[in-house]
């Protein structure tokens, strides 16, 4: 994870495509919640707009690279300004 992410100013981590493409992988929100060590809620809770801290942050774009195959700089973001952020 030495990878530097570079989020364009005004955008963010679209976290619900994240989760989102996780679970399209095959793993379910209580599987995220058990590797993240966090209850299912709170992954439901980011996955509906909620932000993570950092630290799971980092933990949620892994997995998302992991079931992906993708790099940390191809994680999907989002404008702050679009009315779904």
């Amino acid at each position: 994870m030495n990878e530097h992410l570079v989020i364009p100013r005004g955008h963010r981590v679209h976290w619900f495509r994240v989760i989102c493409e996780i679970v399209a992988a095959d793993l379910t929100l209580q599987a995220i919640a058990d590797e993240l060590d966090v209850t299912h809620k709170t992954v439901r809770d980011w996955r509906d707009g909620a932000h993570p801290r950092h630290a799971d942050g980092e933990k949620l774009i892994a997995m998302w690279c992991e079931a992906r195959h993708l790099e940390r700089a191809q994680v999907p973001v989002i404008s702050e300004f679009d009315f779904t952020a």
